[in-house]
Formats: structure tokens, sequence, C-alpha cells
């Protein structure tokens, strides 16, 4: 059984890239000042391959990035590396709710986040796994690192060529 942490690339596609865009690049969540240690998608699928094709099958493992971060230090990260979200701004539930409603997203979806944020909230997400490091041999990738892979000499975002988005 594999748990991720919130992934990376929700900065720069899916519902945190969305967000943001809809307040002029400041990320409006209801998670206070709590952490979360985001963790790289391509960290997620290597500790999958890993527990389908090797020792590690049938083990349970929670899969987090190498540091909690809040969503403050998130953003500055973001914010320096080019991507899409700039700034955070902690908000209530009820406006996350009120916000995301008006960007056309279904009520059960809408709700499904409120839950996520309010866990990150409590402090749930913050802790950090030796899952990954132990599975692949190395430390998980950090948000910086990501965002570093991301951005061009210039210092300027290269990821946006246009976002991929799956089809279901």
């Amino acid at each position: 059984m594999l748990r991720p942490n919130w992934f990376h690339q929700n900065l720069t596609e899916g519902v945190l890239a969305d967000l943001a865009a809809a307040r002029g690049g400041v990320l409006a969540v209801p998670v206070g000042e709590a952490a979360c240690s985001l963790i790289d998608a391509r960290d997620i699928a290597a500790v999958a391959v890993a527990a389908l094709l090797g020792e590690h099958h049938g083990r349970e493992y929670d899969r987090t990035g190498p540091e909690p971060l809040t969503f403050e230090r998130v953003a500055a990260i973001s914010a320096a590396a080019g991507l899409p979200v700039r700034a955070y701004r902690p908000v209530p539930d009820a406006e996350f709710r009120a916000a995301a409603a008006g960007l056309g997203w279904h009520p059960a979806y809408v709700a499904q986040l409120s839950e996520l944020f309010a866990l990150i909230e409590s402090g749930a997400t913050a802790g950090v796994s030796p899952h990954v490091a132990r599975v692949l041999g190395r430390d998980p990738v950090s948000l910086r690192a990501f965002s570093s892979r991301l951005t061009g000499r210039s210092g300027r975002s290269s990821w946006g060529l246009g976002r991929v988005r799956s089809i279901i």
C-alpha cells in the first residue's frame, strides 16, 4: 500500500496552481500555518515500481518529501522559481469553498479538498517518513530541487509549455 502526501506538481498543474491562478498567483487555502511534506510525483512512481518489482512487494509505505514546509514557505520557493503559486494567504474554509465553487468545481470535489486541507491544518501531513529514502537509496527530491529543475538558467520558469491534463 502506497500513501503519498501532496505532490510538488500540484504547484505547476492541478488544484493548487488552479486556485492560485484564479487569484493572481495567491494561493488562498484553509491550512493556517500548518506544514506539509510535499513529495515529487516521480519519487512516488519510483517507490511504486520498487514495491511492485522488488523485495518491497506487499509492504506499506508512507511517501513524503524530505521536509515539512508551511504553505508560506512553499509559496516563497515557488515564486522564486517563477512557478504559478506566488504567495500564500490563509483563509477560512467557507472562503475556500466559495472560491472553488466560483471556479465551477463539483461540490463533492470541493468537499473532498476541504477535508484534505483540514488534514493538513491538523498537522497530520507534516511528518517525514524514511520510506522513500529506504526504498530508493537516496533522499526524496526537495521542493527547492524540483523547482530548480523546472527553472532555466535565466531564473525564469521553463515548465509552462502547456499543462498536460488527463482526460478520464
